[in-house]
């Protein structure tokens, strides 16, 4: 099993005041947290506490059921949330 980590994920969001601390702002993981749902810019929940929510309860859990591949992680949420560029690709002449 590939170990899939919160520092790896497209979803992680840095913490203000303290950057080793990470936010989750992965809208099914937050759907139903009012801080998340009614806040500004950077708001999310800590990784470590989704991680270590267990199924049904936990939407990510332990295994990392919404994990996804990020080339770092993110400064905002929302650019944690702004849709990734689709990189060109070449046109077969005619």
């Amino acid at each position: 099993m590939k170990i899939k980590t919160c520092s790896t994920c497209k979803w992680s969001v840095a913490e203000p005041r303290f950057p080793s601390n990470l936010l989750c702002v992965n809208p099914e993981v937050n759907r139903k947290d009012p801080f998340f749902l009614g806040s500004g810019e950077r708001a999310g929940s800590y990784c470590v506490d989704e991680r270590e929510k267990i199924w049904p309860r936990g939407v990510c859990g332990l295994r990392g059921a919404k994990y996804e591949q990020g080339d770092a992680i993110a400064t905002t949420k929302a650019e944690a949330l702004a849709p990734k560029a689709k990189p060109a690709t070449k046109r077969a002449r005619a």
